[in-house]
């Protein structure tokens, strides 16, 4: 759940400069307030699935069991196998 709220976070944030966008993250997060836990922002030009910044690592949760966040792993797994998947060949930039 929580690398949903970071791509959507990211969609949000990714357009202006780099100050701007830290405002604008920090404004974000001020304005969930306690509506979701943990959350952070992050502004990135691409929010596909292979961006590291957009897809959080395996186990980066704390306080769950091991292997209970593995969505770069699902990311592999879940998806179909190589021969038959769709490439991603350029960024997805977030639209403003």
């Amino acid at each position: 759940m929580r690398w949903i709220v970071v791509v959507a976070v990211g969609a949000l944030v990714a357009t202006g400069n780099s100050a701007a966008a830290a405002s604008r993250c920090d404004r974000l997060l001020g304005q969930l307030g306690r509506q979701v836990a943990d959350a952070t922002c992050v502004e990135s030009p691409d929010l596909t699935t292979t961006n590291p910044a957009t897809t959080p690592a395996n186990n980066s949760l704390a306080g769950l069991p091991l292997l209970a966040f593995t969505p770069q792993a699902d990311r592999a797994v879940i998806s179909p196998s190589p021969p038959n998947r769709t490439p991603i060949t350029k960024v997805v930039p977030a639209s403003s």
